[in-house]
Order: C-alpha cells, then structure tokens, then sequence
C-alpha cells in the first residue's frame, strides 16, 4: 500500500495478445546480453530497424543445447552435471572461436 500511495507503477500496462508471424524465430538471449545490441534492439527508431535488417542473424544462431554466441565474439559453451548418489559434480564454461 506504500507503493501505491507514492504513485509506482505496480503491473505492467496490458496490451491485446497479437500472435508471431509464420516462421518467426527469436533472437538467442546471448545477444541480449549484449548492452550495445540490446539497446538498439528495444530502441525501435528508424535508423535503428535500418540497422538491424542489415544485421545476419542467422550467424549467431546455434541448435546446440548448452552453445550460445557470446559478445565477446566467441562461442561459449556450459555443460553442468551431478549426480549425488555418487558424488559426482562437473560445471564446465568455455569460450572459443572459429576463424
């Protein structure tokens, strides 16, 4: 009730529900973290949609579980497995690059 009698927002505005597009694919969340893309991804100026048709999305995509693009301009990988019937516990990240 604080909050409200300061004048936040508590929830976000709703919007109608409008369906994806046939054969829309989203963006990998490793680009997301990315601050410059993020932020010319949510901006949706003019010059920032001109920018980002130009932009070959499909070099950053990957099929494999546990791969994703990473800013740094590699490729990260995570595997993370345990077992603790037999006390076995293994967290691997890696980075790599292909030239």
């Amino acid at each position: 009730q604080r909050l409200r009698s300061r004048g936040k927002i508590l929830q976000l505005k709703q919007t109608h529900y409008e369906p994806k597009p046939e054969g829309y694919v989203p963006l990998p969340l490793s680009l997301m973290s990315s601050g410059p893309i993020r932020r010319m991804v949510r901006s949706e100026t003019h010059e920032g949609n001109q920018l980002l048709d130009h932009v070959d999305w499909s070099a950053y995509l990957c099929d494999v579980p546990g791969v994703r693009w990473h800013p740094c301009g590699g490729w990260r990988v995570q595997f993370h497995r345990c077992s603790w019937e037999h006390d076995y516990y293994v967290r691997c990240s890696c980075f790599f690059r292909i030239d």
